[in-house]
């Protein structure tokens, strides 16, 4: 019996450790599930809640969740939240939840057996008590009775062996009042409190159970939505990055298709053929080509999309083919038969009250959506209508950066190709400048004028004026936008430049935009014009002034040569009447030196002797120098014959000795003139061309004065430039110096430092000296015979000539009219042999009274006299064919050989 009972109460305890261990392990993967979710989504408040009803069932003691770092996030117990996992030491139950290769966190429980503990003490002392008392019993009873309790005790064990395979409705009934059926009734009562835990562990149970069935369905709404941000994020990501709205359009189809879990899906827009609004898929999923191509509703009710469309809302069929609500055309019905799809939900693209297009789902099978699709579909068709939106605005953007590509190249490559400058300068520094501006103030990239102040670039005089010209123009003041001023390069080169300035916005401040052209080789042009205009003009006036005193001095010389026919040569008024001739002549060849200088006459070379022309332009030089300056001679040369003109070699001599005075002003100095012979070298001669080897003579001019610095000489020779201030020269004397001698072919050089004085040299190949002139008294003037005709407007020239050529035994009929002149020859033309007449007349010139008398005889011998003409050249009056032609003033030997020669040339008319 003894042993019965024992084994009773073996199988009690282990039911009840057994149904201990299940109820730890169902709690323990119920918590495990539960905390997956709320730990996904980081939702420790809900984690808490779980556990503190957790905390409600008797055999869980405390529970713990901690997150992927492993710190406590929540806890039955308030001190260990925030703490390390590490924290809970002891009996507890772990376990990591994992989300794919990812760690969530971990759950940790202790569970408390104390309940069951009770209820198998409270058996274990009832089967111990009813074991010592059934063996008392034994004892006392005798075998007999010892039968009857080991019955009741077997019966007693199967109850407890059902009740550990797990039969919770058995019971022991054992009846009677002893110690045996004490026990059976204490072993009924551990029963049913067993049964109570048991049915509260199954109620607590299917509670966990329910409350994790709403988390996966939370969880799985949670990933649903999750997938749907995902999406609209992609989307809208894409809509930001993307350059290619196209696949912006595609990649909305494709999420559409996905999330709402259908096969098919497409985008369709609305765009204007014939000034009607068709429908055009530009973006298709699981839809063949040609229902891309040719699907095209033909009114409203012909389709979803069509309506979405018109009424701007989302339209939906279950089954659009068997739909009343819809009025599909012949060759819709046939393009959605052949496609095969059933349900089909479209939702309007719009932008504010605009409909763009449409977003369209299809299903295979028929059957509603739901509303959270729908409501899905608007927030992808909202994407679709930015997309659409962002295409058209990127197209056009793309079409104006084109535009503006276009543009910004042609203006950049007029701005850099620009032969004028292109300056923009706020508050005078420099912001923008081109090419041509670096040029143009001597740098060779434009960025080293950035960030530079303009009026270092101004002249300082300029300066005021243009200062004064950028104030008035920022307050919006009149001022000239067009104007002329003088600027400095980076090395200081002067420079002249002509600006049109404007005021601009640049990099949102006013800013002055000034494009530049430089105009210093205009002004030098202008100059020289200028200067060219006075020498015409002082040309004209030397012409006219010539003409007169040819005039004046063709009487003094004249009537001097016809006093020495009536006065005894040797006697003092025949000496005194040849003065008169030598002054005369003298003043005969300055005016053929003025005539040369305005370039009425050309250069007239011939073999000239240095020495005698030095000393002759020195006599009338030194009564203009000043008395600070000591002149000295070294005329060492003895053969100093060159081939030139005369007048162009004193030009230069007076040139030079011009510049050597003004530079030894105020303090004087020595002005030193010399010419010698030199051999030129082969080297020399390479470098100063138009030389060449051999002998050559040099005329030096050396001054004493102040020198020249180095970029000065390198440009004493250029046109127009100067050190002299304004009204002290032009800057063209070293210039025309400089022609004359080149012209000669010769060369001129100068060197010069600052306190050393300057030297210039002329280097002048040697020509053969001229023949000696004959004696002019040796020779008696020719005589002759004939009948002439002499025109002149001057009264006293016209007596002269008559005189003159009476006295050498001509007939003379003299006129001082042309027209009576040309009158009278037409009266008797055959009553004249010669005709002599004088260019310059009023009413009829010489050369037209010429054309008259030859037209009246062709054969007439004419001889044309001049001073001054500006129409009459020496090549003309060959073209007249003329027998003579004779610069005034005349000399008595000149016009007897003339008239002689023209008498005896014959005439072909």
């Amino acid at each position: 019996m003894g042993l019965a009972l024992w084994q009773t109460l073996a199988l009690l305890e282990r039911a009840a450790t057994e149904q201990l261990t299940a109820t730890e392990q169902a709690l323990f993967s119920l918590l495990q599930e539960a905390s997956r979710p709320a730990l996904l989504t980081g939702d420790y408040a809900e984690l808490q809640l779980y556990l503190e009803q957790v905390q409600r069932n008797p055999y869980v003691r405390a529970a713990v969740v901690a997150d992927h770092r492993q710190r406590i996030v929540a806890s039955t117990e308030a001190s260990l939240l925030g703490a390390p996992l590490a924290r809970v030491s002891g009996d507890w139950h772990r376990a990591q939840l994992r989300n794919a290769a990812a760690s969530l966190g971990t759950v940790a429980v202790a569970f408390s057996r104390a309940p069951m503990q009770q209820a198998l003490q409270r058996a274990r002392d009832a089967g111990i008590h009813l074991a010592l008392g059934g063996l008392a019993a034994l004892a006392a009873a005798g075998l007999a009775t010892g039968f009857v309790l080991t019955r009741r005790l077997h019966r007693l064990a199967r109850a407890a062996a059902r009740l550990a395979a797990g039969d919770w409705q058995v019971a022991a009934a054992l009846p009677g009042s002893d110690e045996v059926a004490r026990l059976g009734r204490t072993f009924d009562a551990m029963v049913r409190e067993l049964a109570a835990d048991r049915a509260r562990l199954q109620e607590a149970r299917a509670q966990l159970e329910q409350q994790l069935h709403a988390q996966q369905r939370i969880e799985q709404a949670l990933r649903q939505r999750v997938a749907e941000l995902a999406a609209l994020t992609e989307v809208g990501q894409a809509l930001t990055a993307s350059r290619d709205p196209q696949a912006v359009l595609e990649l909305v189809v494709e999420h559409a298709r996905r999330l709402l879990r259908s096969e098919r899906a497409g985008l369709a827009v609305v765009e204007c053929e014939g000034g009607e609004g068709v429908l055009r898929f530009v973006a298709v999923r699981g839809l063949s080509e040609d229902f891309r191509r040719r699907l095209r509703p033909r009114h409203w009710r012909d389709g979803t999309t069509a309506r979405a469309i018109a009424e701007r809302r989302p339209v939906w069929s279950a089954d659009l083919l068997n739909d009343p609500a819809f009025e599909l055309t012949p060759h819709t019905r046939a393009m959605v038969a052949a496609e095969g799809y059933r349900a089909v939900l479209s939702v309007p693209l719009l932008r504010g009250e605009e409909a763009l297009g449409a977003l369209v789902v299809y299903r295979d099978a028929a059957g509603p959506f739901a509303p959270e699709e729908v409501e899905l579909l608007q927030l992808f068709a909202a994407q679709a209508a930015v997309a659409l939106e962002n295409a058209q605005l990127f197209a056009n953007l793309r079409q104006l950066n084109a535009a503006l590509r276009d543009s910004e190249a042609r203006y950049r490559t007029l701005v850099e190709a620009s032969i004028q400058g292109i300056v923009i300068h706020h508050d005078y520094m420099i912001r923008f400048a081109n090419p041509a501006a670096a040029r143009i103030f001597g740098y060779d990239d434009p960025r080293q004028l950035l960030g530079q102040d303009v009026r270092r670039f101004m002249a300082p005089h300029e300066r005021p004026r243009l200062e004064g010209y950028r104030d008035a123009r920022l307050r919006g003041e009149p001022v000239p936008s067009r104007f002329e001023w003088q600027g400095v390069r980076q090395d200081g080169t002067p420079i002249w430049l002509e600006t049109v300035a404007s005021v601009v916005t640049w990099e949102g401040q006013p800013a002055i935009l000034g494009t530049l052209l430089d105009i210093s080789e205009r002004k030098r042009l202008e100059a020289q014009l200028l200067q060219a205009q006075k020498m015409e003009a002082i040309g004209t006036l030397a012409g006219g002034i010539a003409h007169d005193f040819n005039n004046i001095l063709a009487a003094i010389l004249g009537y001097a040569e016809l006093a020495l026919f009536d006065v005894p040569e040797g006697s003092p008024l025949w000496c005194n009447v040849q003065e008169i001739l030598t002054a005369g002549r003298r003043g005969r060849d300055l005016v053929r030196q003025i005539l040369a200088f305005s370039r009425q006459r050309p250069p007239q070379r011939q073999p000239v002797r240095l020495r005698p022309l030095v000393q002759e332009a020195l006599t009338l030089l030194r009564a203009s120098l000043p008395s600070t300056v000591e002149l000295r001679l070294r005329l060492e040369a003895e053969a100093d014959t060159v081939l030139a003109d005369p007048t162009q070699l004193q030009q230069v001599l007076m040139n030079l000795c011009t510049n050597a005075e003004h530079a030894m002003r105020p303090a004087g100095g020595v002005l030193e003139i010399g010419l010698d012979t030199v051999a030129v070298t082969p080297e020399f001669a390479a470098a100063h061309p138009p030389l060449r080897p051999g002998a050559h003579l040099r005329l030096r001019v050396r001054d004493s004065g102040c020198g020249m610095p180095p970029e000065v000489v390198s440009r004493i020779f250029d046109p127009f430039f100067t050190t002299k201030a304004p009204g002290e020269g032009t800057g063209m004397g070293l210039a025309v110096v400089h022609g004359i001698v080149t012209g000669h072919g010769g060369a001129i050089t100068v060197e010069s430092a600052p306190g050393q004085g300057t030297t210039f040299d002329v280097y002048l190949p040697p020509a053969d000296p001229a023949p000696a002139a004959a004696a002019a008294a040796a020779e008696p003037l020719p005589q002759g015979r004939g009948r002439i005709l002499f025109v002149d407007d001057e009264p006293a020239l016209a007596q002269l000539g008559q005189e003159l050529l009476s006295h050498l035994g001509y007939q003379v009929t003299a006129y001082t009219s042309s027209r009576e002149a040309l009158a009278a020859f037409r009266a008797a033309p055959q009553d004249f042999d010669l005709v002599i007449t004088d260019q310059t007349m009023p009413q009829l010139t010489g050369e037209a009274l010429v054309q008259e008398l030859r037209r009246l005889r062709p054969d007439l011998p004419i001889i044309l006299c001049t001073g001054f003409s500006h129409t009459l050249s020496e090549a003309k009056v060959a073209a007249l064919g003329l027998q003579g032609f004779l610069y005034k003033p005349l000399v008595a030997s000149e016009l007897a050989a003339a008239v002689q020669r023209a008498l005896a040339a014959p005439v072909t008319g």
